[in-house]
């Protein structure tokens, strides 16, 4: 059950990253919406892997940090959250999230269970979305926004890209491994 949930949430992560780039390009709320549902799906799929993979402390970490995830994601797909709140209040369980996937993962390579490779691009992902972070950020504090006039730079979107990429590539992979 964990492998095919996993493998399911990576599916459903690359949906919502598809579904972003059409609101991105077109400007239509639903696909925000559309983005919000399937990111909400990909964390309550992801549950069963948090409980499956780890120490148990970093499973409780994990599963609180999915948890807000798919209801902040929720809210906001059904319209009842601003999706800026809902970013502050899901950055904390993303930032969770991450936190219980280096601990997966620096558990797998000194414990065994999954290909060392798995745990390594996992951390690998954990670092590039920290860089990607910084990266928005330190946009945001120059232009005030994401969204304005101002063309964010291939420098701001490239880390982004690469750490989103990768952790749909991790997901998939790590359902095949469970």
């Amino acid at each position: 059950m964990p492998g095919a949930a996993t493998v399911a949430a990576g599916l459903s992560l690359a949906i919502s990253g598809a579904c972003l780039v059409v609101f991105f390009t077109t400007d239509r709320e639903a696909w925000g919406r559309a983005n919000d549902a399937t990111t909400a799906l990909f964390a309550l799929l992801m549950i069963p892997a948090a409980l499956a993979v780890g120490p148990p402390w970093a499973a409780a970490l994990g599963v609180a940090g999915l948890l807000v995830i798919a209801v902040t994601s929720g809210l906001t797909a059904a319209g009842k959250l601003d999706w800026l709140l809902s970013a502050k209040i899901g950055g904390v369980g993303f930032a969770a999230f991450l936190l219980w996937i280096v601990a997966a993962c620096a558990d797998v390579l000194r414990n065994g269970g999954s290909p060392d490779a798995l745990a390594w691009l996992g951390l690998l992902t954990a670092a590039l979305v920290g860089i990607a972070l910084v990266v928005v950020i330190r946009f945001i504090r120059r232009h005030g926004t994401l969204f304005d006039e101002r063309e964010a730079s291939i420098g701001m979107w490239l880390p982004a890209v690469a750490a989103y990429l990768c952790l749909v590539a991790w997901t998939v992979w790590l359902g095949f491994a469970l």
